[in-house]
């Protein structure tokens, strides 16, 4: 294969988001594919963003699928009970949320996102040899303040 620029970089932020989607598929099954997970994670937004439950047509703009195609992937998701219809939206209903095993898999995922942080921080950057330094320490010093919560130590 011929030189491909940033490969390294590259080949990280994969991993990580294949890891990323594994991790989502293992704890919610009924996703299953890329489309559905994408309306699930907006929708996911929105709701910890404090927006209103996005419609069907607002998801389609920002999954950038046809609107017949997240209205069926919206109805599947409602029968299963893992989304709720909110007038003209959609939201997670606060039992899927905030179950263990999904307080679990959010930690899991926050872990993947820093290691492939502290992977790229390790790398560095040709132009500015500190740049890898200072995203190593902040990397290291999220981490910390994660764990930390997670364990129940400090604030939050």
């Amino acid at each position: 294969m011929s030189h491909i620029t940033y490969a390294r970089e590259r080949a990280i932020l994969v991993r990580m988001l294949i890891d990323f989607h594994r991790s989502v598929a293992r704890d919610y099954p009924q996703i299953g594919d890329w489309t559905t997970l994408q309306i699930g994670m907006f929708i996911f937004y929105h709701a910890v963003e404090g927006h209103r439950p996005p419609t069907a047509s607002k998801l389609a703009r920002e999954v950038g699928v046809p609107r017949p195609t997240v209205v069926r992937h919206l109805q599947r998701l409602v029968r299963l009970g893992a989304l709720r219809r909110e007038g003209t939206g959609y939201s997670i209903p606060e039992e899927v949320i905030n179950t263990p095993d999904a307080e679990r898999g959010a930690f899991n995922r926050i872990k993947i996102v820093l290691r492939a942080a502290k992977e790229l921080s390790e790398i560095g950057h040709q132009k500015s040899p500190s740049y890898g330094q200072q995203t190593q320490r902040s990397v290291s010093q999220t981490a910390s303040k994660i764990t930390q919560r997670d364990r129940g130590v400090g604030g939050a």
